[in-house]
């Protein structure tokens, strides 16, 4: 009866100490907004969108700045969106998810 205790509280210490690190680590980069809030990380301002189907980063990064007429590399947008999503492959985005995509607009607040 004794180990049966013992087991099941280094099972609780194990499952606090993943969670911990779960909550410290693994999006301590990422900011916390709302949809369409705008934040600057860097050189540049993110928004939060949600993907949907069929959609990608260069699709949706089009929609955001749709009024501007700003040609930006597509390497540049790649590199933007991993720093704005560091653990984050651009080329697999899972549709209903969250991810932060660059704003490039001179008249960003």
């Amino acid at each position: 009866m004794n180990f049966i205790k013992r087991l099941a509280i280094y099972i609780v210490i194990l499952l606090l100490a993943f969670s911990m690190y779960q909550d410290l680590f693994k999006e301590a980069n990422m900011p916390r907004l709302q949809d369409d809030e705008m934040q600057q990380i860097g050189s540049f301002y993110v928004i939060k969108k949600q993907v949907a189907p069929g959609e990608n980063v260069l699709s949706i990064v089009e929609k955001v700045n749709k009024q501007e007429e700003i040609e930006i590399d597509i390497k540049q947008i790649m590199l933007d969106f991993k720093i704005a999503n560091p653990s984050v492959n651009p080329y697999q985005l899972t549709p209903g998810k969250y991810y932060f995509f660059p704003v490039y607009s001179d008249e960003v607040p």
